[in-house]
């Protein structure tokens, strides 16, 4: 199956990094007090920062990252065998790309790509390198757990990944407690990905 991507530097719909939206909060809280200003009124800025903060939330799921180890199995195993499709990736010029593969219920996996893995559609015959190691600093272990994503037939996804050699973390099991059955399984890169479907 090919993989296409849909064009574009991913700016435009990027979630904005912290010190990005400490300026932001920064520039509105400029804005208010110069709009009391204006009216002969003062403001606290600290007091308006502390309001907005007071009244963030959390909206719902953004995305899940993976570190990629090989590209080929990776493809295979997100698009050809659960279904997904690699909608956008952003280059960052920083040795590796940023492929997102957006999920049908929202949200969005995001896979960290080195650039040393090739190029998004490589040659068959290419050989994949030994994963790049960690970063200084950090764990040489995943630090997810496992990310789950539902399915309408578990027992149909376990059938077609267990066919393909996929390694079983935890098999079809009910879960009457949280009116699911789930199933546990690791992908190219070591992450566990939960299947879970709910009773009808």
């Amino acid at each position: 199956k090919d993989t296409k991507f849909v064009e574009g530097d991913g700016r435009a719909n990027r979630p904005l990094f912290q010190g990005e939206l400490f300026l932001k909060s920064l520039e509105k809280v400029e804005k208010l007090k110069a709009f009391a200003a204006e009216r002969g009124r003062t403001v606290d800025a600290a007091s308006a920062l502390r309001r907005k903060v007071a009244m963030a939330q959390i909206l719902g799921f953004g995305h899940v990252a993976i570190n990629v180890r090989n590209w080929d199995k990776t493809q295979h195993f997100y698009c050809e065998l659960l279904g997904l499709e690699f909608a956008r990736e952003v280059q960052t010029g920083k040795g590796f790309s940023l492929v997102y593969a957006p999920l049908p219920g929202g949200g969005t996996l995001e896979f960290r790509r080195p650039d040393t893995l090739g190029s998004t559609s490589p040659s068959p015959h290419q050989a994949q390198p030994a994963p790049s190691p960690a970063p200084s600093g950090a764990s040489q272990e995943s630090p997810i757990r496992h990310f789950a994503l539902a399915v309408d037939d578990v027992e149909i996804f376990r059938a077609r990944l267990v066919a393909a050699g996929a390694p079983v973390v935890m098999d079809v099991a009910d879960m009457p407690h949280l009116g699911m059955k789930v199933f546990l399984v690791e992908d190219p890169n070591g992450a566990v990905v939960e299947l879970t479907q709910t009773y009808a």
